[in-house]
């Protein structure tokens, strides 16, 4: 890049600086959001449906 070297050094601290944003930016999301927009669903028995 630009005539410069790439080490394995940089190319470790890119890797866990990514990590670190995304985890990060996950973190954050569920503080917002809350845990509501979960994929956990709540079972509904068939005779409730019937009565509602």
């Amino acid at each position: 890049m630009l005539g410069q070297e790439i080490s394995g050094r940089d190319v470790i601290l890119l890797l866990g600086g990514l990590v670190l944003l995304g985890k990060a930016t996950y973190e954050i999301h569920e503080q917002l959001e809350g845990s509501e927009h979960g994929t956990t669903r709540k079972e509904v028995s068939f005779a409730s449906v019937i009565v509602k």
